[in-house]
């Protein structure tokens, strides 16, 4: 496998972080290195789980918003119903833009999507009766998305949900995951920092932090301030090691590949690294290699080429059929990820969302 078969990012250095950029930084940074280069960046795409997730979050922060919804449940369901259409259409839209010329599938084939939006009307109109939205401004009222920063860390950050009641505050993240259970390091690690934030805000500690999935199950715990001051400084540290590793071009060279942190990159055909560590017992419908024959057929686009990743499949043959477009004529290499099938049963069939490289 040649080094030069695959690109070195060239990003831009990182002078303020949020939350999530945190959690990608302490992830993986090649991926944010990949993330902030200009030339690379449109790899990056929306999935239906990403659009699902801004659609559940746009109708539950407008209900928190809006003071005038209507005091009849049917009319409020259907307002909530019309809502959630609107951002679906949205939804659509970027799926539509990230994937042209793809048509990615319709919401009702989005995994999860039904349920989310039952659950997430039914909570919608739980809200209207338990929360303060009907009423006038108060110092119950939550604070939605609202945006926060702190000059001196150059940490900033947009919290779902900060709830007050005056004697104590409490920093909310909503979740919209079919099986969310306790919350994860990653989503621990968010809530801590936007804990410093309001801190840095306001000169106060929030008294907890919780994680509220879309049935309104909210994972309540006390904060420990210590705990958010050491989560800011080993961000901190990793945000001048990434800046470092960027003058040093060592990005590539510190990766560290493993099924689970690349199973959802987009930026898994442009990475040596992952190429380097790739074994059949990854189960990533991925394969990378040299392009012995492409063409066109009545089930779509197709390529054959000799595997030289997964490691332990070097060698053997993958013929990938109904892909979405044609290969350039001269292609030399492909690489392919997420398509069904496996390089050991000799190839398989593309995906609506089976991304190709080629060179």
């Amino acid at each position: 496998m040649k080094t030069t078969d695959f690109p070195t990012p060239n990003p831009t250095t990182i002078s303020e972080i949020s939350p999530s950029l945190a959690n990608q930084l302490l992830a993986c940074r090649l991926r944010v290195g990949f993330t902030r280069d200009p030339e690379h960046k449109s790899w990056k795409r929306q999935s239906t789980y990403t659009a699902l997730g801004l659609v559940a979050h746009a109708v539950i922060e407008a209900v928190f918003k809006n003071r005038h919804w209507p005091d009849d449940p049917t009319a409020f369901r259907e307002l909530l119903q019309k809502l959630w259409d609107e951002e679906t259409e949205r939804g659509v839209a970027g799926l539509a833009k990230d994937w042209s010329p793809v048509v990615p599938p319709p919401p009702a084939e989005w995994p999860g999507y039904m349920l989310t939006r039952s659950r997430i009307i039914r909570r919608a109109m739980q809200l209207r009766t338990a929360s303060p939205v009907q009423r006038s401004k108060s110092e119950s009222d939550p604070s939605i998305e609202i945006g926060l920063r702190d000059p001196e860390s150059g940490l900033s950050g947009r919290p779902d949900r900060i709830e007050s009641n005056g004697k104590s505050t409490r920093v909310v993240d909503l979740k919209t995951g079919l099986h969310q259970k306790e919350p994860t390091e990653e989503q621990r690690r968010q809530l801590l920092l936007y804990a410093v934030l309001v801190h840095r805000t306001t000169g106060k500690w929030p008294t907890s932090i919780a994680v509220e999935d879309t049935s309104g199950r909210c994972y309540n715990e006390p904060l420990d301030s210590g705990e958010a001051e050491a989560a800011l400084e080993e961000v901190l540290a990793a945000v001048a090691s990434f800046n470092k590793a960027i003058t040093t071009r060592t990005l590539v060279a510190e990766a560290n590949p493993n099924p689970e942190r690349c199973r959802w990159c987009d930026f898994r055909v442009l990475c040596r690294p992952f190429w380097e560590a790739l074994t059949s017992e990854w189960s990533q419908g991925s394969a990378f290699g040299s392009v012995t024959k492409a063409g066109d057929s009545q089930a779509g686009a197709f390529v054959s080429f000799v595997v030289e990743s997964p490691q332990d499949q070097a060698g053997t043959m993958v013929h990938i059929s109904g892909l979405s477009q044609s290969l350039p004529v001269d292609t030399e290499k492909v690489a392919t990820t997420d398509w069904t099938g496996t390089p050991e049963a000799g190839g398989g069939r593309a995906r609506w969302a089976t991304i190709v490289r080629t060179w």
